[in-house]
């Protein structure tokens, strides 16, 4: 078998094409690569068995640019054979020189070796951690570790690959994260700090028209300053009235149907975006209310008006106003814990 071996190892040396014939015309490559006479009983034959073998090519590569010769090998009998010093077989690199040059490639080989072991024990040290998003959705989870994401080094002997190191499972609202034990710790510490429960509230809005006495519903304790600077009235009554309950950071539209007195039909929608916490204000995107009052022998009369705002806990905010006997529309903020 050894025989077999050395055979296969000798011809793949010395039936390399580009050593198979003399070159006739010099070149600066040959005059640097110059063939060099051993004797036989000179050569060593050594196997350098490398890691990994996707970097294989490139390792000899260097070798080849650093140590890489052409040797003419005399047996003896006075014949002789072509050679080079340096060959690829398999997993190893063959080393085939005088003793004083194996060893000077043996030491480069090993350095380049060690850098890709490096690259191994990386390698072994990949985790894998699921996470299950409850509060925030999974495209809130992959918009908060996008500056995370990474193509990860899964390389086997036999074939180099690399996968991203975060898939999302979206029916399942699952985050698999693959990567170095602190890489991944990063990426549960930003989930963990944004997967809280939403900020919750109830908003009250009130239809509010002035009066000229007490009569109707007593809302003078509950008018914000900036109406009664608004309005010429003194007194105030409810012409409708709805209360919603919503959540921070919302998506989706709102919206509040409110039927009141007189005819008066009106319907709200707004978006509540963020929350401040620090300061107790939330913001209100997109309002849009839509006022209808009906009269008698005609057409209801209908207006609208949008806009956006922000409201602080507990708070009343004067949003618009219809008509020529203007009915202001007023909304609260209540907290809930």
């Amino acid at each position: 078998m050894k025989t077999t071996l050395l055979t296969l190892v000798l011809a793949a040396l010395i039936l390399t094409p580009a050593f198979c014939q003399e070159e006739t015309t010099p070149t600066k490559k040959s005059q640097r690569n110059s063939r060099v006479n051993i004797d036989e009983s000179a050569i060593k034959l050594e196997f350098v068995a490398i890691t990994n073998i996707r970097r294989l090519r490139e390792i000899n590569r260097v070798l080849q640019q650093l140590h890489g010769r052409s040797i003419r090998v005399m047996s003896e009998d006075g014949s002789y054979r072509y050679a080079h010093n340096l060959q690829s077989f398999g997993n190893s690199i063959i080393l085939y020189d005088e003793a004083n040059m194996v060893a000077k490639m043996k030491s480069p080989l090993a350095r380049l070796d060690v850098a890709e072991q490096t690259t191994h024990r990386f390698k072994r040290s990949l985790a894998v951690k699921e996470y299950k998003v409850r509060f925030i959705t999974i495209g809130d989870a992959e918009s908060a570790l996008r500056s995370f994401r990474r193509r990860i080094d899964v390389s086997t002997s036999a074939s180099q690959q690399s996968e991203q190191n975060i898939t999302l499972v979206y029916n399942r609202g699952i985050v698999v994260m693959r990567d170095t034990n602190d890489h991944i710790e990063k990426m549960l510490a930003v989930l963990q700090r944004i997967d809280q429960p939403k900020a919750q509230f109830m908003i009250s809005c009130q239809l509010i028209q002035g009066a000229q006495d007490e009569v109707g519903d007593r809302l003078d304790k509950l008018i914000p300053n900036e109406l009664r600077q608004m309005s010429p009235y003194k007194h105030f009554r409810s012409v409708a009235s709805g209360v919603i309950r919503v959540s921070a950071g919302g998506r989706q539209p709102i919206s509040l149907s409110m039927n009141g007195a007189d005819g008066v039909t009106a319907r709200l929608s707004f978006q509540p975006t963020s929350y401040d916490a620090e300061g107790g204000s939330l913001a209100l995107d997109n309002i849009v209310l839509k006022f209808t009052k009906a009269i008698a022998n005609s057409p209801p009369s209908g207006q609208s008006f949008s806009t956006s705002t922000s409201i602080k806990n507990n708070d009343y905010v004067v949003i618009g106003a219809f008509g020529d006997n203007p009915v202001f529309a007023v909304l609260q903020l209540i907290p809930l814990k």
